[in-house]
This record gives C-alpha cells, structure tokens and sequence, in this order.
C-alpha cells in the first residue's frame, strides 16, 4: 500500500493545485509499512491487495456554496474544500450522490465508502454493507434518530479512478481490490474525525435520491423549461411512515438558516402506515422559489411536546422554481 502525503501549492493563474511533500516520505514510508503490516495481520487477503493508495491532503476549508453549484475539486474523491450547505444523509444509496453533499457529510465525521462496478457488483456490495454493520453503534447518531446507527455512506460512483474508495476529512484510500481489513483500519483511524470540535453530528442529512440530486430534473431549478413547469403543477411533498398510534402530523417550513416560517397541520393520521402531503403551492407564491427546509413531524395524538413516531421527524430541502 502506498501513501500520498500532499499539501495544497498556489497556482500562479488562480486556484490550488496538490504536490507530493518530499519532506514527509521517510513518515509515509513508515507509516506505509506499519500499516501493511496492521492490514497483514488482520486478512490473509492483504497480500493480493496491496497496491492501494493512502492519501492524506491538506485541509482545503470548507466554505459552504449553493446546492449545485461547480465545485472547484482536489483530487477525487474529495477530502475537503469548498461544498453544498447540506450534506448528505448518512445512509446506502443505489446510485451516485453529488460530491458537494457527501463531502459535507466528511465535515460532520463520515467516512464515505465508494465503488466503482459498471456491469454491477453485487456480490463486493454486499460485502460492503456487511463491514459497514460490523462497525460499532454510534450513540451520537441513535440519539438523533434510531435508524441511523452510524455516519457512513455507501454509493455506487462513477468519478472515483479505481474500483473503490474510502473519504473522510483529508484522508482517502482508493483500492482496485476489496480489502476488508484495510478498509476497517481506514475507519477506525478516521471516523469521527471532523476538522473543528463543533461539526461533530449526526443530525439528519438530506436525501435527493428521488430528484436525482443536481441532475437535469426541474426540481432543483436546473433543468429545462418542461421540467419546471412540470414541477410546478405538483408543488407538493409527500412524507410516508408507519406510526404505531394516532398522531397529528405537521409541516414545518424553514430557511436554510433554520428559521421557521410557517407551520401547517396535516391532520391526524395512523396507527400503522400513514402518507400525508403539505401542498407548497401558497408557499411559493409568499415566499418564492426557496431553498427552504420542510420537516414532517408526527406527535401522539394529545401529546404537546415530544415526537414520538421513531421516523420523524423528516427533513427534505425543497425549491420552487
């Protein structure tokens, strides 16, 4: 396994470009040995797979740009830098998320788990997962919400330049072969490890699967005119879950910034499967296109404070276009 140390040089025509730090290869080359040797003693399967590449980068900041924007990247998958204000649940996807969104779940703490199989790979995913459970519980997480049981993203990624990769905060592994041990030894040193005390959470993330994050679908104010108009027409937001007794369920619309801006009640609904929609068609037009945060909350019938359902509350960012 080889390790890259790099450092962040200035480009005479503007921007930042990465070097090797010839100071530090005596630390890489030790480090590099005494790593292989962890990952050794760990797998027998170390062996076949130690052509992998460690790379710690300079911390580039991470100043906080609108969603979908271009982003200026340093290497690939990205360690740190600029990025979206949301980050990106912590949770499995079946396809790619936008990097502006994981690695700001990277600030927060996670490790970010890529692979790259165009004809599919199922069977390496599946091993995947399985590492992913076999990490411990993060009680921060469980705190926040009892489905998330630790800051980890899985997802299929098309950009990565080998097989697999791992991301947290200024740290990378990519790897052409599936290196269990390696990968175990990668989290347990950089887990958790945010650049600044206070972006240690777990608070929910966001999840764009369904308006195919910053792709060409109309629903982040991207796309073409049909799109838009066909978004339009539906102005609405649908939020499912099993609740296990009546409820009253809310919408809570907010700035990004988390004020709050109006709230509507939904109505009562359950116990057992229950879909309300909040109909953003008046908000749009009081208070334009957005983005905003909506949050579905589900409280027992008759209870004031507490949420009670376990799925909620649910935050999505919305935009009207």
């Amino acid at each position: 396994m080889k390790m890259i140390l790099c450092r962040a040089n200035r480009n005479p025509l503007g921007g930042e470009e990465l070097a090797a730090h010839p100071s530090l290869s005596r630390i890489a080359a030790l480090f590099g040995l005494t790593l292989i040797a962890l990952i050794s003693n760990g797998a027998s399967q170390a062996t076949a797979c130690s052509a992998g590449d460690l790379i710690n980068q300079a911390d580039l900041g991470g100043t906080h740009l609108s969603d979908c924007t271009a982003l200026d990247v340093h290497g690939y998958p990205p360690m740190s830098g600029p990025h979206y204000g949301s980050w990106a649940a912590f949770k499995t996807y079946t396809a790619p998320v936008s990097s502006g969104y994981f690695l700001h779940s990277e600030e927060h703490g996670a490790v970010v788990i890529l692979y790259n199989c165009p004809s599919g790979c199922p069977d390496q995913v599946a091993t995947l997962q399985a590492l992913i459970n076999s990490f411990p519980v993060d009680t921060l997480c469980t705190r926040v919400s009892p489905k998330t049981k630790r800051r980890v993203i899985l997802a299929p990624d098309y950009k990565i330049d080998s097989t697999f990769a791992m991301a947290a905060w200024t740290w990378s592994l990519k790897t052409n072969c599936l290196d269990t041990a390696a990968m175990h030894a990668f989290y347990t040193a950089h887990y958790a490890h945010p650049p600044v005390e206070n972006e240690n959470l777990c608070n929910d993330g966001v999840d764009y699967s369904g308006n195919g994050w910053c792709g060409d679908n109309g629903i982040r104010g991207n796309a073409g005119s049909s799109a838009k108009q066909s978004y339009l027409q539906r102005a609405d937001f649908t939020w499912e879950a099993d609740l296990p007794y009546p409820s009253i369920v809310t919408a809570e619309l907010f700035s990004m910034e988390g004020a709050l801006l109006e709230t509507q009640t939904l109505g009562q609904s359950g116990p057992g499967h229950t879909q309300v929609t909040w109909d953003g068609s008046a908000s749009a037009k009081r208070r334009g296109d957005g983005p905003f945060l909506l949050r579905f909350t589900a409280h027992a019938a008759g209870a004031t404070s507490k949420t009670k359902n376990m799925d909620s509350p649910s935050t999505t960012r919305v935009v009207f276009p």
